[in-house]
């Protein structure tokens, strides 16, 4: 385990860019930057030290402790600064003349900038004690897993996924196979009953199972291959080796088990790959075992293995066979099921359900048991009750449940293990909404130097899921895109061991997440005690987890902290809250980069002081029912990303001054005023927010909608999600002017919502909306028919969502077949004028296209485009 911490280390690299970027001109402060940027450049060479440093050495532990505290006070200072001076810029005000407050704050800052370069100093001293003991204390390098195709004696509940396996082998022809999941969940041993399946014995004339492990040297793999394929190779350099390999697959007909593969590097498989793709007609098949999904697509797109290719991804074991393979380890022939009358099958069941269906898990702990003596309810009680030490707990010639799990999280970069270890802060399987860990990981910058953090943040979110090592809970239906997920249990105590030790945050000794005066993030439940936060001058992040309250008042410790980036107080209670001391406290916390108030009962208004969080990124307000009024005119928040005020009835305008939030990506829920709102921002003023990318707007009765507003959207060439809610007005003059919109073509998804036109307006066309790929219209009343624009050739539109439209008048034939030729997604519900609607009306129908015509589609696209270059190319010769 890095004893500095994955955390650090990015926080590390982060301060060290800052330093040499914007942070050495702000403020006068220019020397004290110069002079940090040398010492952390002298650091560098400390952190790499420590990097492979497995030692648990007393001194090695005090010596990160002390530069994980040390760094992260460096990078408040140098974020206050880059805010403070982002600020600045923004209200375009220079100090001719500072203030009695600037020159205290020059003063501190300059000040804390000189100790921290001395104590950086102080930390290349102790250098010196620390190589000596870091160079004795290095163990040997842990060897590399070995798995063999002998099927294990004790296996249940794998006869489905086995014959669903063989099939796709031996009956549809598939040549590529994938298995993935986390780690313990099965794969190899999956893999080894297919491999020793008798029909797939007959079917191949070799068999090989290779594994690839963490860990391997090339030239072995491909010697290891030879020995296996019975291929003389004595004396052959490397590329006869290579040759050999390729020959052999070539000719003969053979299944290749690759188990085991963490990464593509080096050129093993392009070998392999390739000698299957060069014979014509190959009968052979690879089967590929990983607990990364990219790894395994990555596999077979660099193969060319662009069809017959299925990837299986092993369930959890249910109940009843979690429990059978408990008894078969504990009993072994004996006994195969509990036993409801029995005490001590009480236990045991409790014992497996902690397991959570993980078959390592259950085969692990069940050898536990199974030494357990005397075997009374009282013993295996006192196993069931320390099931965490159980799971940690290494049996001769085997490793534990979360060392076999630890081998994932080691593997992962910095950047991803410090967005893993914020699920620690979770209580046992708990729902997770993804937006809440984007916005975190991007508030406590974790996604950093990237202009569209959002999708960055959502990506390091699928490469966690690809590995295994999240669960998805809830998906969009059209593409798949994730809105919830959560953590299997026996992942989250790895994390948690990884968190606890890289200090990310605090549990106590029966692994419960608490508060600390050390600690760096806190997730809140009705259990969490604030008073233990007493001297804590270190938490970023805050979150309400499981409860909606948090008794605050300004004589808690909470109000203490000062120190925040993070706070998410979705669904708080007032009740009982002084509201301006809350907000006193929350005004207090100068890097605050994420405040989420979503849903907040009787949150009536936005103080001014909101002004006072420059550094603010990202503002939920989302849900607020009772709030009326927003600070006007609108601070001014230099770094601002997202601005969410949706569902927020009884707003009804949006202060002047959106336009000076320059940096704004999404906003929703912008309301388009009334006549009389003198003072609110109209959709003109949008024009000035050339980064938007979001954008949900909210038309009322009595809206004004003016001509110079009819194309401020055609201005935001970022925009590729729009969602127009009409809200069911029925004003002439005002749907005339809905239908008049310019939008811009770049779109990618259109949500047009509550409208009472007879028909769709004209820009709802390919012409106009040629990127577009997904288009909802849903709970308008009045429609009856598309327009004549809406029936033009060129859609690329892949997904059609029609809900609540009970007067459209379109043919279901032509609407499935013929108007979108891309369409591959199609949902339909309470549509009761469809001519020739074949299902019942009031159902939500879904249409997928089949996956061998998308397959088709793709070839016809491949075709087309290898036609249009080859076309090009002669006009280019001629």
């Amino acid at each position: 385990m890095d004893p500095i911490g994955p955390i650090v280390g990015e926080v590390y690299k982060s301060l060290q860019e800052q330093v040499k970027t914007q942070a050495q001109y702000a403020l006068n402060f220019k020397d004290q930057f110069k002079e940090m940027q040398t010492q952390l450049e002298l650091m560098q060479a400390f952190l790499n030290d420590c990097k492979d440093d497995k030692s648990k050495s007393q001194t090695v532990k005090t010596a990160s402790k002390h530069l994980r505290e040390l760094t992260y006070v460096a990078d408040d200072i140098v974020t206050g600064c880059q805010i403070r001076e982002d600020y600045k810029r923004a209200i375009e005000t220079a100090f001719c003349l500072p203030s009695c407050k600037e020159v205290l704050y020059r003063w501190d800052t300059g000040r804390k900038l000189t100790e921290i370069n001395q104590q950086l100093q102080n930390m290349h001293k102790m250098r010196a004690i620390i190589e000596p003991v870091s160079q004795k204390s290095k163990p040997p390098s842990p060897s590399s897993r070995k798995t063999t195709c002998l099927v294990p004696q004790k296996i249940v509940g794998l006869e489905k996924e086995t014959e669903k396996i063989t099939n796709w082998m031996l009956n549809d022809n598939v040549s590529f196979i994938g298995i993935a999941g986390m780690g313990g969940l099965g794969k190899t041993t999956i893999a080894q009953k297919v491999f020793n399946h008798k029909l797939v014995k007959d079917q191949f004339k070799k068999r090989i199972w290779v594994c690839v492990s963490q860990t391997y040297d090339e030239d072995e793999l491909e010697r290891s291959i030879l020995d296996m394929l019975g291929v003389e190779y004595k004396e052959f350099n490397e590329s006869d080796l290579q040759t050999k390999i390729s020959e052999f697959l070539m000719k003969n007909n053979t299944l290749i088990v690759l188990d085991d593969v963490w990464t593509l590097k080096g050129g093993w498989w392009t070998l392999i790959s390739t000698a299957f793709q060069e014979r014509a007609k190959h009968n052979g098949c690879i089967i590929v075992t990983s607990r990364n999904k990219y790894v395994i697509k990555g596999m077979a797109e660099h193969g060319g293995f662009n069809k017959n290719v299925e990837i299986h991804e092993p369930n959890l074991l249910g109940k009843v066979e979690s429990e059978k393979l408990f008894c078969k380890f504990v009993f072994g022939s004996t006994k195969t099921k509990f036993f409801n009358d029995s005490e001590l099958d009480k236990v045991g069941k409790e014992i497996v359900r902690k397991c959570n269906g993980l078959p390592l898990a259950i085969k692990i702990v069940g050898g536990v048991m199974s030494g357990v003596k005397p075997r009374t309810p009282a013993e295996w009680r006192k196993k069931c009750e320390k099931f965490r030490e159980v799971i940690i707990e290494k049996i001769e010639g085997t490793v534990s449940v979360i060392d076999s799990l630890q081998l994932s999280y080691d593997e992962l970069p910095d950047h991803l293990k410090q967005c893993l270890l914020c699920f620690a802060i979770y209580p046992d399987d708990h729902e997770i909404e993804v937006e809440q860990l984007k916005r975190w990981w991007i508030g406590e910058g974790f996604v950093r130097g990237t202009e569209s953090p959002n999708e960055e943040a959502y990506e390091y979110l699928l490469e966690l899921i690809n590995r295994c090592l999240v669960e998805v809970t809830k998906r969009r239906d059209f593409d798949g895109r994730v809105y919830k997920c959560k953590m299997h249990d026996m992942v989250r105590e790895m994390v948690i061991r990884n968190a606890k030790d890289d200090g990310f945050c605090d549990f106590s000794d029966k692994g419960k997440h608490i508060a600390t005066p050390e600690s760096l993030h806190l997730g809140v439940t009705k259990d969490t005690s604030f008073q233990s936060l007493i001297g804590n001058e270190k938490l970023r992040a805050l979150i309400l987890t499981t409860c909606d309250s948090i008794g605050f008042n300004k004589r808690i410790a909470l109000a203490k902290v000062k120190t925040l980036r993070v706070l998410d107080l979705s669904r708080l209670k007032l009740d009982g809250i002084n509201v301006d001391d809350l907000w006193h406290w929350i005004t207090s916390q100068k890097l605050l980069a994420y405040l989420n108030l979503h849903d907040v009962a009787d949150l009536k208004e936005i103080p001014p002081s909101i002004q006072k969080l420059w550094g603010l990124q990202i503002l939920v307000l989302e849900g607020c029912k009772s709030l009326r009024t927003l600070p006007s005119p609108m601070a001014c928040f230099p770094r601002l990303r997202v601005l969410d005020i949706g569902n927020c009835s009884s707003l009804l305008w949006i202060p002047q001054g959106l336009s000076t939030l320059s940096t704004l990506q999404e906003l929703f829920g912008f309301k388009i005023p009334k006549r009389n709102q003198q003072e609110a921002c109209h959709l003109s003023d949008l024009k000035k927010l050339k980064q938007l990318e979001v954008l949900q707007v909210d038309i009322m009765e009595g809206s004004l909608i003016q001509d110079e507003d009819l194309t401020a959207l055609e201005s935001l060439e970022n925009l590729r999600v729009l969602s127009i809610n009409a809200n069911g007005i029925t004003d002439d003059e005002l749907l005339q002017k809905l239908k008049d919109l310019c939008v811009p073509k770049g779109l990618k998804h259109l949500y047009l919502r509550r409208f009472c036109l007879e028909t769709t307006p004209a820009w709802i066309s390919p012409s106009s909306l040629p990127q577009l790929q997904f288009l909802c219209i849903e709970d308008s009343k009045e429609l009856i028919e598309f327009s004549e624009n809406f029936h033009e050739d060129g859609w690329m539109v892949e997904g059609l969502s029609l809900k609540f439209l009970p007067k459209l008048n379109e043919e279901w034939e032509w609407l499935k077949e013929k108007a979108m030729p891309q369409l591959r997604y199609l949902e339909v519900s309470h549509c009761n004028s469809l001519k020739s609607y074949p299902y019942h009306t009031d159902d939500l129908y879904i249409w997928e296209k089949p996956r061998d015509e998308m397959e088709d589609d793709k070839e016809v696209e491949r075709y087309d485009y290898e036609e249009d270059n080859e076309e090009e190319c002669n006009a280019c010769e001629d």
